[in-house]
C-alpha cells in the first residue's frame, strides 16, 4: 500500500489519535474499570440464580465474573 492514510481509519490506533470525545470518555471509563478489577474480590452466593436454572452452593468466585 502506498501513500498516507488517516490513523483513525485503522482497526486499532492510539487513544490520543481519536477525534471523538465520547469515544475517548468511554474508553477511559473502560480502562478505569479494568484497573479496578486487577485486584480480585471474592464473593460467595448460596441459592438459585435469577432464572432458577442453577442452585449455587459453593465455591468462592471473583466478583467480576
Amino acid at each position: 500500500m502506498e501513500g498516507d492514510i488517516p490513523i483513525n481509519s485503522l482497526e486499532a490506533y492510539p487513544l490520543r489519535a481519536a477525534s471523538d470525545d465520547k469515544l475517548k470518555h468511554r474508553l477511559e471509563q473502560r480502562g478505569k474499570k479494568f484497573w479496578e478489577y486487577r485486584l480480585q474480590k471474592f464473593v460467595s452466593y448460596k441459592g438459585w440464580d435469577a432464572n432458577e436454572h442453577q442452585n449455587h452452593v459453593g465455591p468462592l468466585t471473583p466478583s467480576f465474573i
